[in-house]
């Protein structure tokens, strides 16, 4: 079953302040498959990854501006608001 993942790279070897890449969300069948989807839709920047499954239910909160490519901290803050509204 497909699912959207939240993916969150970074590199460690950046100067504190610097390291946060950006996040990417993605489908895939299996967690292992959303880093490669990622990179065949040109939205993996490198780095370290923490993949986040994003729950079902939140699904329709995701708008597809927001997903297939790189978003910004900005663009992170304001769909993580979106997700945690009540």
């Amino acid at each position: 079953m497909m699912q959207s993942y939240w993916l969150s790279f970074v590199d460690p070897d950046l100067p504190e302040g610097s390291r946060f890449l950006g996040v990417s969300i993605v489908r895939a069948e299996h967690p292992k498959m959303a880093v490669p989807n990622a990179w065949g839709l040109g939205c993996n920047p490198g780095g370290e990854v923490m993949i986040f499954p994003i729950p079902q239910h939140l699904e329709s909160r995701i708008e597809d501006a927001y997903r297939n490519r790189v978003l910004s901290r900005e663009e992170c803050g304001a769909l993580d608001i979106r997700l945690t509204e009540s």
